[in-house]
């Protein structure tokens, strides 16, 4: 995985039916099978549906679109039920899990540490964890966002080498940007998620470096350039604007990538 690609992931949470699901697929698929400048770039994408809709996602989106997960069991089997295990999703060729997302953290009471075991049980099956942090708008407000990172980052990539390091992908949320269509200013995110960078490598030393940041909390078609365009934001985790099939494309090719690609295939 080539950490300047960059890489967008849409995250349904519990929404989208079957029926929506399809929908979805044949107008995602059109506008993605027509575009030409599109299949010129590296620029990776796709979706984390809910566990119903995961197998019927694969099945109806395009092979190259990436159907991830956004949770899993860091236990490959036994009587946890309502549990899905991290081995049963990777036995359909699911390899990308979403984990610690907010609303994980605060519903389900996750901590950083049953995060970091599932993280590491992922990377150990070859599959790619998707670890979520960002601050609440008291800790922002209080000017806590760096150091409330840190402690994520530290607690959630503790004892995963260096080695590894670019299997990791992390993303930068901030809670209280999370579905209110409020968003940190572009410097504001410029700041925190090179902050995130350094944090990285002094965790990992230079292998920090390849370690994806994603964005994420109210990234839309309207603010996505600006965002994409940032050094230390290497994609988006996009709410309730991948739910949408133009919309979730629209950010795709909001992409600095993509805009270089169209205007080279315009001389």
């Amino acid at each position: 995985m080539k950490k300047n690609n960059k890489f967008i992931f849409g995250n349904w949470k519990m929404n989208m039916t079957y029926n929506e699901v399809s929908a979805f697929s044949k107008t995602f698929n059109k506008l993605t099978r027509k575009d030409k400048i599109l299949k010129k770039t590296n620029i990776q994408y796709g979706v984390a549906p809910t566990f119903l809709s995961i197998l019927p996602a694969r099945s109806m989106l395009k092979s190259n679109v990436i159907v991830g997960a956004q949770n899993a069991a860091g236990i490959e089997k036994g009587a946890y039920t309502s549990q899905i295990s991290y081995s049963q999703l990777k036995e359909f060729d699911i390899n990308y899990v979403i984990l610690g997302h907010s609303e994980v953290r605060q519903y389900l009471h996750e901590s950083d540490t049953m995060i970091n075991a599932k993280a590491l049980k992922l990377l150990d099956n070859k599959m790619i964890p998707i670890i979520c942090i960002g601050e609440s708008l008291a800790e922002y407000k209080k000017k806590k966002t760096i150091a409330v990172l840190e402690k994520q980052l530290v607690a959630d990539c503790a004892n995963i080498s260096p080695q590894l390091a670019s299997q990791v992908i992390i993303a930068y949320e901030p809670i209280w940007a999370i579905g209110t269509g409020i968003t940190p200013t572009i410097n504001e995110i410029k700041t925190t998620c090179n902050k995130i960078r350094k944090i990285l490598v002094n965790i990992f030393g230079k292998a920090g470096n390849s370690v994806r940041i994603l964005y994420g909390g109210s990234l839309k078609p309207e603010n996505a350039l600006d965002i994409l365009s940032l050094n230390n934001v290497d994609g988006g985790l996009i709410g309730g604007a991948s739910m949408k099939a133009e919309s979730l494309y629209k950010i795709i090719t909001s992409c600095p990538e993509y805009i270089r690609v169209k205007k080279q295939n315009e001389k």
